[in-house]
């Protein structure tokens, strides 16, 4: 009785390993990698739909991906289930709108409705799973480095999971029907609310570069926002093209924000 009660508390919270700058890097790591395959469906996806690459080229990028995303295991086991779950269902989509020899217009609007809602739940998991770790880490011993790092990644944190929301919200301006309930003017007060606040965080003098980086993602969705502001008709093709670069973009972001970050928490670690 004791002997299950203990492996269901280690299910629940995930290894204790995980609550250290170590194992919290050794976590972002493998997260990376996945980040990466997406990265080049995203690119794929976009390159096929613009006529660049045959369906069968697209089809084995997907299907790679598929076989690189593996059942993550560095994360706590439900946070990676529950991630694994996100990115699994995320490829199966593109798959099956891959397996079409004509996917119109509406076709794509439905698949990336799809996809924005799976990314945001995707990464509401991992944030939600940063900020409670790195509590944990910025409450232990920590070296002055280490501390001023894993600060200004949590304040950050809080930019990171307002910005999500508002992505989706921001691709559901541009893929929903006429008459739609999504604000464009809303949406582009919240963005420039949210840039705000990340420029009030402090930011070390050996974080600048990173944090600059950080910035980048977050200007190129003010910027859409924008964009969306001025958009006559959505759902048009115009619309599916701006979600389309949208989302590759991002993606290349995130990708080359990943780098960076994992070779700074490497270097202040080590």
């Amino acid at each position: 009785m004791i002997l299950r009660a203990l492996v269901c508390l280690l299910l629940l919270c995930g290894p204790l390993w995980a609550q250290t700058p170590a194992t919290y890097l050794k976590a972002e790591e493998e997260i990376s990698l996945h980040d990466r395959q997406l990265t080049r469906v995203a690119e794929s996806l976009e390159n096929w739909l613009a006529g660049r690459l045959t369906q069968a080229e697209l089809q084995k990028v997907v299907g790679g991906a598929s076989k690189e995303c593996s059942a993550y295991r560095a994360l706590p086991a439900l946070v990676g289930k529950t991630v694994y779950a996100r990115e699994s269902k995320l490829l199966d989509q593109i798959s099956s709108f891959a397996a079409q020899t004509a996917p119109d217009a509406e076709g794509q609007r439905r698949l990336f409705l799809a996809l924005s809602e799976l990314t945001e739940s995707r990464n509401e998991q991992l944030i939600s799973w940063r900020q409670e770790t790195l509590r944990k880490i910025l409450a232990g011993k920590l070296s002055r480095d280490e501390h001023n790092y894993f600060r200004w990644e949590l304040a950050w944190l809080d930019v990171w999971n307002k910005e999500n929301g508002l992505t989706h919200q921001l691709e559901l301006g541009f893929l929903e029907e006429p008459g739609g309930t999504s604000d464009p003017r809303q949406i582009l007060k919240s963005f420039l609310a949210v840039r705000a606040l990340a420029e009030n965080i402090a930011c070390p003098s050996n974080l600048e570069t990173l944090d600059a980086t950080a910035t980048e993602r977050l200007t190129l969705l003010t910027r859409t926002a924008e964009q969306l502001l001025r958009l006559e008709k959505r759902s048009s093709s115009g619309a599916l093209t701006r979600v389309r670069r949208l989302s590759r973009q991002l993606s290349e972001i995130t990708v080359k924000f990943q780098s960076e970050r994992l070779k700074t928490m490497a270097r202040i670690i080590n």
